[in-house]
């Protein structure tokens, strides 16, 4: 998600001719598209990585064929809501 908003602004970096530069002004663009990003999608990403992680500890580390869904979206929403209930 990050890697493509990021490329998206591909145009931005063609006026920089130093690689010193462009670095800069590319660490300026990923911090600005990541302050983009809603923290609950962040949220909701590292709970269905936890999901993944556990299906491959089952799985004996083997690869898994079909990640199964574990319920991220609505646990994110439950951990938001009881955020916002406190």
């Amino acid at each position: 998600m990050l890697n493509s908003a990021v490329r998206k602004r591909w145009k931005e970096f063609m006026q920089y001719t130093t690689q010193d530069v462009i670095l800069n002004r590319l660490w300026d663009v990923i911090q600005d598209e990541w302050d983009k990003i809603d923290p609950a999608k962040l949220y909701c990403i590292a709970e269905h990585k936890k999901d993944i992680a556990e299906q491959v500890k089952k799985a004996g580390g083997k690869k898994l064929k079909k990640e199964a869904h574990g319920g991220a979206r609505r646990r994110t929403e439950a951990a938001i809501k009881a955020a916002a209930a406190k």
